[in-house]
């Protein structure tokens, strides 16, 4: 019961993020660090893809889940006293085609929780800013939605041209100070704040080689998701 309780009141409250993201753009938001409670980083474990690689300490989702209550209990621990640091991210090479390979940043089981969980929170308020037509990194939507939606377009309209555009190493070269400074503007708590800061700064492992991530950030798969 009291943890049916726990989770109608974090919906209740998660609303209301929604609320006032959604009715105030310019609405800063101050204390989002306490919804990181030990029900909400378990529920956020559960969303990973457990037979993912594991991350530069070995452990797989399934050795983290064997003892999940004490690891996602002491995990919480840290991150309320402020004392939980980023792990360095082990680097990976994917075949791209055409003879090309793509880095792909590779984290532990326990800083993708913690990425899960942030990241759900802050799509919360930036979800709200979305134009209807925006596809990218949104929860329920593909790309293949995305060529639905302009197939329906150009059936409907006398569409002469398509823009096909990419930026070229996007992940790669984006500028932290910008980041920071962006997410800055309605992104108060210094706690969330500094996890994210982590996490552009981490090292990155590659075989016997690590260097620290000054610009950009490790490309790896999305864990962006909503609750």
């Amino acid at each position: 019961m009291d943890l049916l309780r726990e989770i109608e009141n974090r919906k209740t409250k998660f609303s209301c993020i929604k609320r006032k993201a959604r009715e105030n753009p310019e609405e800063v938001f101050t204390s989002l660090a306490h919804y990181l409670t030990e029900e909400y980083l378990t529920a956020s474990f559960r969303e990973l893809k457990k037979s993912a690689a594991s991350g530069i300490d070995g452990k797989s989702a399934y050795d983290y889940e064997t003892n999940l209550q004490e690891n996602i209990k002491d995990l919480q621990t840290r991150l309320r006293n402020k004392s939980y640091k980023a792990p360095n991210i082990r680097r990976s090479w994917i075949d791209k085609g055409g003879g090309k390979k793509r880095p792909l940043g590779i984290s532990t089981v326990e800083d993708k929780i913690v990425q899960r969980a942030v990241s759900n929170i802050l799509n919360l308020i930036y979800e709200q800013d979305f134009y209807d037509l925006s596809y990218g990194f949104r929860q329920y939507r593909s790309a293949h939605h995305a060529l639905s939606y302009l197939r329906k377009q150009c059936m409907n309209r006398k569409t002469r041209w398509i823009i096909d555009a990419d930026i070229q190493g996007c992940f790669d070269n984006f500028d932290h100070e910008i980041m920071i400074d962006l997410l800055s503007k309605r992104i108060k708590d210094k706690s969330i704040m500094k996890l994210i800061m982590q996490w552009l700064k981490v090292g990155v492992v590659d075989g016997n080689s690590m260097q620290i991530n000054r610009m950009g950030t490790p490309q790896g798969k999305r864990q962006g998701c909503y609750i």
